[in-house]
């Protein structure tokens, strides 16, 4: 049997249902065959931007390889070669970071990348910060044409929803729980991403994962470190199964989570906003 092949726009708490470390054998089922890392929906819909080399001269290679990937706009191309089985989205960038504009055109307001960059420092940026309703309205159009590109260019795919949040708390090496000293500002975060999953599946996206719950922590040894969204290692294969189970679902003809049938990308063909709130 092939493996079901899928692509991740989203970060690591996506990918890494995907990596051995956290499900050892995924690899029985699924492969994953393209990744959007930490971009803001509304900077991949954007127009690319050109930047010169020497002005992310101050960024590892990772974090040069992401940029440039993320200023190219390459993953649009990507998933048109690769024409995955399931894309599966979360939106983490939209509620850490937001975005810049320069000239125009946006980027990702990634604090671990492009920031510490010489192009950031030297550039006249705009930002556009989450939670706002001018973000709002930028990021509903970028959604709504990044629904129109994968209905038009990959009408076989199917669009997953990963809903996740961030966690307040984390397990020491001691055992103890011990707070971020976050709780407000990552609550506030929880209650937009709320707002933006389901601006997603009011738009007919009708697949989700989610298994997060108020018991959920992060821990301290965790292989990226403790994190909001770095989470005990049972989380992992819990979301992963969720998958596994719509994916069999929809071997058998249904609709994996789904109330009713809307096509194989999970919504209908016109893209329809909600009311305005």
């Amino acid at each position: 049997m092939a493996p079901v092949r899928v692509a991740v726009l989203g970060s690591c708490l996506s990918r890494d249902l995907f990596n051995s470390q956290f499900n050892p054998h995924y690899k029985d089922l699924f492969e994953c065959v393209a990744l959007s890392n930490q971009v803001s929906l509304i900077s991949l819909m954007s127009e690319p931007v050109d930047i010169p080399s020497d002005l992310l001269a101050g960024l590892d290679e990772y974090g040069k390889r992401e940029v440039g990937k993320e200023i190219s706009r390459s993953f649009l191309q990507e998933l048109i070669a690769q024409r995955p089985d399931y894309l599966l989205i979360d939106l983490f960038a939209d509620v850490h970071f937001g975005c810049f504009s320069v000239d125009g055109r946006f980027l990702t307001r990634n604090r671990w990348k492009i920031m510490k960059s010489r192009f950031y420092a030297q550039s006249d940026t705009v930002d556009l910060l989450p939670d706002t309703e001018d973000y709002l309205r930028v990021w509903r159009d970028a959604l709504d044409r990044l629904l129109a590109f994968l209905a038009a260019e990959l009408p076989d795919t199917r669009l997953v929803l990963h809903r996740a949040r961030n966690v307040t708390d984390y397990v020491a090496a001691d055992g103890s729980r011990r707070s971020f000293g976050k709780d407000r500002e990552f609550l506030a975060m929880n209650a937009w991403w709320d707002r933006l999953d389901d601006e997603v599946t009011a738009r007919g996206v009708a697949r989700s994962i989610d298994v997060f719950t108020a018991a959920l922590t992060s821990f301290e040894a965790h292989p990226w470190g403790s994190f909001a969204v770095h989470y005990t290692l049972d989380y992992h294969p819990a979301a992963l199964s969720k998958l596994t189970q719509m994916v069999l679902s929809d071997a058998r003809g249904g609709t994996g989570n789904a109330p009713e049938p809307r096509g194989r990308l999970g919504f209908r063909g016109a893209v329809k906003r909600p009311a305005e709130v």
